[in-house]
């Protein structure tokens, strides 16, 4: 999630985020991710280290919906609702990166093993989840860069770095393959290379990726990258879906904006712009990541997960998430969306706040 220049930071439990200078008909296989669409979660899983593995569990509304069941009633059965419950959830893997000048992504000896990514993905699947598993990347050095700036001035370089980092991802790949996960993102947020790196490496990268897991495969950007041209690779159809990692600011100072307004600044600047990219690539999109802090000033560098002059306002926290989900949930070009995050996550924490019900809203009520 890292998206600015001016408050960046190493990664605490969620690296911070990128500089801010960021029908035809329904897709085949919309239905499909639809029905159980792609939106989630409480945290089950995190382990802060080099490589870390979350897992966002939600659960709100089952045990009242199970209740319903077994009321006895002497009227008529009433006709079935479908409802777009959140049944996702997401693992998130972190490689790590040396410096700027290192084409090596390693692990450490505090890395969680492929077991342990298998033993999550079977628990989640025991609760009845299906499972998208993305890595993030962690950069050691300097102290203020993140995926986006990694870079390398030749190709040979680039070429290492690509190689390495398949090399390392790989065994969780498998371990997502063997544990029947459905959904497997490539890389996140890896600005530069994304829009740099030849088109060749990337194209090799979601070969690799494709011959050794069968289920739904990603590349989850930057909000920055929608203000950029495509880069063809994107194209490639193995690639069923891009995802975006949704932090673009909606006002550019600290001010509290009007709730009642949100939903149609969210709108102007967020929904059509990733309407306008799935529409150019032909493909849907999915909101791999998103948050608002509990802030009254949520709504500037979104990414930030604490305000220094705004205090808590957990109404304008629930807002912002009101309108993204208002926004997203009837848009045929977004087909999913997972927040950040349940707790653990600094400022970003649903749990216990207004927004969790309103997540809760959004995810057990009947969608036309």
């Amino acid at each position: 999630m890292h998206k600015g220049n001016e408050e960046k930071n190493v990664y605490t439990s969620r690296p911070l985020a990128p500089s801010p200078h960021k029908k035809p008909g329904r897709f085949t296989y919309i239905s499909k991710f639809k029905q159980y669409t792609l939106l989630f979660l409480i945290l089950a899983l995190l382990i802060l280290t080099s490589w870390q593995v979350f897992l966002y569990v939600k659960t709100m509304s089952n045990a009242s919906l199970a209740k319903e069941d077994k009321t006895v009633s002497s009227r008529p059965t009433p006709p079935v609702i479908h409802y777009q419950r959140p049944n996702f959830e997401a693992g998130i893997v972190f490689p790590q990166w040396s410096s700027n000048s290192s084409t090596q992504v390693r692990t450490n000896v505090s890395t969680p093993t492929p077991q342990s990514l298998t033993a999550g993905i079977r628990a989640a699947h025991a609760l009845g989840y299906h499972v998208f598993v993305a890595p993030l990347m962690g950069v050691d050095t300097p102290a203020d860069q993140w995926a986006g700036s990694i870079r390398f001035s030749t190709y040979q370089e680039e070429a290492q770095w690509f190689d390495s980092y398949w090399k390392t991802w790989e065994p969780y790949a498998v371990a997502a393959a063997e544990a029947g996960a459905d959904q497997l993102a490539i890389g996140t947020e890896l600005a530069w290379l994304q829009q740099h790196a030849p088109p060749g490496l990337w194209n090799t990268l979601i070969t690799r990726m494709r011959s050794v897991f069968p289920g739904v495969l990603t590349y989850n950007m930057n909000w920055t990258s929608l203000n950029q041209p495509a880069p063809g690779w994107l194209s490639n159809t193995q690639l069923a879906i891009i995802g975006v990692s949704e932090y673009q600011p909606l006002t550019n100072d600290h001010r509290r904006v009007d709730p009642r307004n949100i939903f149609g600044l969210w709108k102007t600047r967020i929904k059509s712009a990733l309407d306008a990219f799935s529409l150019h690539l032909r493909k849907p999109m999915i909101i791999s990541e998103i948050g608002y802090r509990n802030s009254a000033d949520t709504l500037y560098k979104s990414w930030v997960p604490y305000s220094t002059v705004s205090q808590p306002d957990p109404t304008e926290q629930a807002a912002a998430c009101d309108a993204a989900l208002a926004n997203v949930i009837p848009d045929p070009h977004i087909v999913g969306i997972f927040f950040w995050g349940w707790d653990g996550v600094d400022g970003f924490k649903l749990a216990g706040q207004p927004a969790a019900g309103v997540l809760n809203h959004w995810y057990t009520s009947p969608q036309s």
